[in-house]
């Protein structure tokens, strides 16, 4: 029991932790259209960039394979099947210097405990069609036992990198819109418990992560259905962080409609600041095929963006607002719960009644994260 109450503990105390970084204002970017997938790939889930050619995966009821794809075309140029792998629901694919890994890591319905993930030699794409792999299987250890709401929790996941000789995973929270921040070893015996690192208020899904190594810069796909029904893409981009990568400057971009990009479920780096995303086939009262689209961040990063919250700060335990702030901002709780809203002309606000832990304020486009110590 004492056991259990120090897990308990330790999660929560994760969980809690606050990003010190920069948040800057959401900016839309428009995606570039490249090419229609073909059907073969119509599922794609997952998006790798290694040497001039797309690799991709299908997700969950196909078979376990990985596709070389050409970025301009979009044509299948060469499949290879995993050999005594199972396609639970392959999400993920990122790779290392010397292999490549599958991530089978996907539980929209909520009746997995246990996942996986595979590991091929990058070696074997140029000498076989057949990939022999090496299976690595671990647990969340914050996850409760038994099954779970379908698309109602937080212990899904479709977002993996390599970093650092280690893999990270970011989940997909249904249930609360943020993402959890797993570490694993690059290789490991048995089966063990992923590291629970930190989390993050994405406000929406995760579907994907892309790693550029030259800038250390972390990427987050995801979409976020909007009051219509409909569901619309964006992307976190993480970047300037030292250990915990939250814990840097971020700004979310806004991508566009599902409607046109696809279900985006792979992103990839193809250069500095640029990249590809892929989405899978929709099919609803009309059939969207499976999409390439690029993007490109480079006339983005070369502007310097001023700080917007530049004179909003806080200090032992009070909010201050510079003079003549007009703006009505909303201080939120991890429950999403409206703690403080500010009044026009008022410029502190004392905090010492609230609990300790992490708080959001809120702006119409910028959000300041804050930890309550005491």
């Amino acid at each position: 029991m004492k056991l259990v109450l120090l897990l308990g503990f330790l999660c929560l105390f994760t969980f809690f932790k606050a990003q010190t970084g920069v948040t800057l204002p959401t900016m839309p970017l428009s995606p570039q259209f490249v090419t229609n997938l073909d059907p073969s790939n119509n599922e794609t889930s997952g998006l790798l960039y290694f040497h001039d050619t797309l690799f991709s995966i299908n997700d969950s009821g196909n078979a376990p394979a990985i596709f070389a794809i050409d970025p301009v075309s979009g044509t299948t140029l060469q499949t290879w099947a995993v050999l005594n792998a199972q396609n639970n629901d392959w999400e993920a694919l990122t790779a290392s210097n010397s292999n490549l890994y599958i991530g089978d890591i996907g539980n929209n319905m909520g009746s997995r405990s246990y996942f996986d993930i595979y590991q091929v030699a990058l070696t074997d794409l140029t000498t076989t069609d057949t990939l022999p792999n090496l299976k690595l299987t671990f647990f969340y250890p914050d996850q409760p036992l038994g099954p779970l709401p379908i698309n109602a929790h937080n212990f899904d996941a479709e977002a993996m990198i390599w970093k650092n000789d280690s893999l990270h995973i970011f989940s997909k929270n249904w249930e609360n819109l943020w993402t959890k921040h797993y570490v694993l070893p690059a290789i490991w015996q048995d089966t063990i418990a992923a590291t629970l690192v930190d989390s993050f208020q994405v406000n929406g899904l995760i579907t994907d992560a892309a790693y550029d190594s030259v800038n250390n810069q972390i990427y987050l796909l995801g979409y976020q259905q909007q009051a219509s029904g409909l569901y619309n893409t964006f992307m976190w981009m993480f970047w300037d962080f030292q250990n915990e990568i939250f814990n840097g400057t971020r700004r979310r971009l806004e991508l566009g409609s599902t409607l046109s990009l696809a279900q985006t479920e792979g992103v990839c780096i193809t250069g500095p600041f640029t990249g590809l995303i892929s989405g899978e086939q929709i099919n609803t009262i009309v059939t969207i095929p499976p999409k390439v689209h690029s993007w490109n961040l480079n006339q983005l990063m070369s502007i310097k963006v001023e700080e917007l919250t530049k004179g909003v700060y806080f200090s032992e335990n009070t909010l201050y607002l510079p003079e003549g702030f007009t703006e009505v901002l909303s201080l939120i709780d991890t429950n999403r719960k409206v703690v403080i809203q500010t009044q026009k002309g008022k410029r502190s606000y004392n905090l010492e009644r609230l609990e300790p832990g992490t708080y959001y304020l809120l702006a119409h486009d910028w959000t300041y994260k804050w930890l309550k110590n005491n």
